[in-house]
């Protein structure tokens, strides 16, 4: 089984659990730079669950392109997870997708552990 491929689902997964988390608790509202508009915030995301959809298939097939996305992928989640946490410390208190960002951050350690083994 292609182990990399199945990271990159798994880090998928974690991450609708995030957007989850962000949507019930306001987190475009409440984003430190001012409120972020819905249509941008949903296109966002549609284009990152569709790059990361994209990538674990290209990881299933084996592809070259695949390994660099997926590099691309599990850093850009390191950074948000590492964003969310970081409010949470900035604030001392809670801030959206905090709790979810205590996921990300192993798996997404994990897929670059994963990816060094390559």
């Amino acid at each position: 089984m292609n182990m990399i491929g199945v990271s990159v689902l798994v880090l998928t997964a974690v991450q609708a659990l995030h957007l989850y988390e962000e949507v019930r608790t306001g987190f475009r509202r409440q984003f430190p730079l001012g409120e972020i508009p819905k249509k941008i915030f949903v296109t966002a995301n549609v284009v990152g669950f569709a790059f990361a959809l994209t990538t674990a298939f290209l990881c299933f097939v084996d592809s070259q392109a695949g390994i660099m996305a997926a590099w691309v992928y599990a850093i850009v989640m390191l950074i948000n997870g590492s964003l969310h946490m970081g409010m949470m410390i900035i604030k001392r208190d809670y801030f959206p997708g905090g709790v979810t960002a205590f996921l990300i951050l192993p798996v997404a350690i994990y897929l670059v552990w994963r990816l060094q083994l390559i």
